[in-house]
C-alpha cells in the first residue's frame, strides 16, 4: 500500500509568503501607530464640519446642521465619526483612526489575497498589502477624521469583494460587494457610477472568466450575481434616500452640494479666451457678479435647501452651455494635474511630504532633506500612473475579468472628479491601487519577455505556467 503524498512542500513554499505578509502587516500598523504618536493637528474646515454633523448623530439622530444643512454633507464619515464618539467618547479621535485601519488593514489583507488567486501570481498580489502599508498619503490620510481615509479602506473592501465575486459566483459576495460600493459613494460621489456598474460588471466579468477557460456560467448564476449585487446597494443606500425625501419632499441621493461643487473652482465665470460680464439662467434671472463665494451669499436668498441646490443647479446649466466648448480641455488639465501633483488640496497644516522628518520652521517639506524612513515611502508620480495604465491594459488582455473590475473601480473615480473639480486630493485614496498596478505591469511584461526568451534559447523547455 503506497503511502500517502505529503504536503509539507506545499506548506513550505507558502511559508515565505506568510512570512511576507506577516512582515507586511507589522509595517502597515508601525508606521500609522508611529504617525499618530508624532503629530498634532486641531480639526478644522470640512473636518471640523464632519464632526459637528457627527454630534448631531449622536444627540439628535440629525444627520445634518439645523435648520439649514440637513443633506449638505454625504453622510459616510460623520456616521464613522459618530460611531467613534459612542465608543470613545472624548477620545473618539483615536477611536476613529483606529477603527478606520483596522477596516483598511483587513481590506487591504484581503485584497492582496484576492488579487494573488485572481492573477495567478501570489507574490505580487501579496505585494499590495506592503505597497498599502508603506503607501505616504495612506499615512499621511490614516491620521485625519476626513473622507480619503474611509475612502480608500472602502474602495479595497468594495474591489475585494468584488473580485471574490467575480472568481467564485458568490452571491454573498456579490451582495457585500454591491452594499460597500455605495457607502463608498456615500462617502465620495466620484465613485457612485462605478458602484451602479458594479452588479451588472460582476455577473458579466464571471461569465467572461468561465468563457475564457471553459463552460460559461449558467444564465441563472449571473442574474442571481446581479441581483444580490443590487440588493445590497440598494438595502444600503435606500436609508438614505428615503431619510432625504421626508426631510425635504424631494428626491436627494446624496447631497445638496453637487452643483456647489461644480461651480467651485470657476465661480460660473468664463473659462474660454474671451470672458463675459453677464451669465443668463433659465429663468430669466441674469447673473452678473462670479465667485464662489458671491454664488454662495446669492444662493442664500432662498429659504431652503432644495431650492438653493435648484439655483446652483441653474447657474451650472448656464455656465455649461456658455463655456462647453471649453470644457474639455479645462477635464484634460485637471487629469494632468492629478497625474503630476501629489497635496492635500489646503486640507492640512501638517506637512504631506515629510511624515517622520522634523522641518525647520519654514521649510518646504518637498525640498527639505527628509529622513530614510520618509524617503522610503512609495507615492504616486507620473511615471508610475503612465506605469499603471500599462498594467491596466496588461491586465485586460490577460486577466480581462480581473482588468474590467479594476478599470471601473480605478479608471472611472478619476474621470469623475475631473468633471467637477481641481483638488488632487480627491485622488489620494487611489494611489495604492494606482503603485500596484504599475507593480503587476512591470512583473506581466518581465515575465512574458522570460517567457519569450526561454522558448527562443531553450526550444524544448516546457513553456512556463500562465
Amino acid at each position: 500500500m503506497s503511502a500517502p503524498v505529503s504536503s509539507s512542500p506545499q506548506r513550505s513554499a507558502a511559508l515565505p509568503l506568510i512570512g511576507f505578509l506577516a512582515v507586511s502587516a507589522i509595517a502597515f500598523w508601525a508606521l500609522r501607530i508611529g504617525y499618530w504618536s508624532r503629530t498634532f493637528e486641531e480639526p478644522f474646515s470640512d473636518i471640523g464640519d464632519y464632526i459637528t454633523v457627527a454630534r448631531m448623530i449622536v444627540t439628535q439622530f440629525t444627520f445634518g446642521i439645523p435648520p439649514d444643512q440637513m443633506a449638505y454633507y454625504t453622510p459616510a464619515t460623520p456616521s464613522a465619526i459618530a460611531i467613534s464618539i459612542w465608543l470613545g467618547g472624548a477620545q473618539f479621535e483615536a477611536v476613529y483612526r483606529l477603527m478606520i485601519q483596522t477596516l483598511a488593514f483587513a481590506a487591504a489583507l484581503a485584497l492582496a489575497l484576492e488579487l494573488g488567486k485572481s492573477t495567478r501570481r501570489p507574490w505580487v498580489g501579496a505585494a499590495f498589502l506592503a505597497i498599502v502599508a508603506l503607501s505616504r498619503p495612506s499615512i499621511f490620510w490614516s491620521y485625519k477624521l476626513s473622507t480619503e481615509g474611509l475612502s480608500e479602506a472602502l474602495l479595497m473592501a468594495t474591489t475585494a469583494l468584488g473580485l471574490r465575486a467575480i472568481r467564485t459566483g458568490s452571491p454573498a459576495s456579490a451582495f457585500f460587494a454591491g452594499a460597500s460600493a455605495i457607502l463608498l459613494g456615500l462617502n465620495r460621489p466620484q465613485y457612485v457610477p462605478a458602484a451602479l456598474a458594479l452588479p451588472v460588471l460582476m455577473a458579466f466579468c464571471h461569465w467572461l472568466s468561465g468563457r475564457l477557460s471553459g463552460p460559461a456560467a449558467p444564465p441563472r448564476l449571473l442574474l442571481r450575481l446581479f441581483a444580490a449585487g443590487m440588493a445590497g446597494l440598494m438595502l444600503a443606500w435606500s436609508p438614505w434616500i428615503i431619510r432625504n425625501y421626508r426631510q425635504f419632499d424631494a428626491i436627494v441621493p446624496l447631497s445638496t452640494t453637487g452643483y456647489e461643487s461644480f461651480l467651485w473652482d470657476s465661480g460660473a465665470g468664463s473659462i474660454g479666451p474671451v470672458g463675459y460680464t453677464e451669465l443668463r439662467l433659465s429663468d430669466g434671472e441674469v447673473l452678473r457678479q462670479f465667485g464662489i463665494r458671491n454664488i454662495q451669499r446669492l444662493a442664500q436668498r432662498y429659504p431652503n435647501e432644495i431650492d438653493r441646490r435648484d439655483f446652483l443647479g441653474r447657474i451650472a446649466a448656464a455656465w455649461l452651455r456658455e463655456n462647453i466648448a471649453y470644457y474639455p480641455s479645462l477635464v484634460q488639465q485637471r487629469l494632468w494635474r492629478f497625474i503630476n501633483v501629489n497635496g492635500a488640496s489646503g486640507l492640512t497644516k501638517v506637512p504631506r511630504e515629510a511624515l517622520f522628518t522634523t522641518l525647520p520652521p519654514g521649510a518646504d517639506p518637498a525640498a527639505a532633506r527628509r529622513n530614510v524612513l520618509d524617503r522610503i515611502l512609495l507615492d504616486k508620480s507620473p511615471v508610475i500612473v503612465w506605469l499603471a495604465l500599462a498594467g491596466l491594459a496588461l491586465a485586460l488582455l490577460r486577466r480581462p475579468a480581473v482588468g474590467l473590475a479594476l478599470a471601473c473601480l480605478w479608471v472611472t473615480p478619476w474621470f469623475m472628479v475631473a468633471l467637477v473639480v481641481t483638488a488632487e486630493r480627491a485622488v489620494e485614496p487611489l494611489i495604492p491601487v494606482t503603485i500596484w498596478l504599475a507593480l503587476y505591469g512591470v512583473a506581466e511584461a518581465a515575465l512574458l519577455a522570460w517567457g519569450l526568451l526561454r522558448r527562443r534559447l531553450w526550444p524544448q523547455a516546457q513553456p512556463t505556467a500562465s
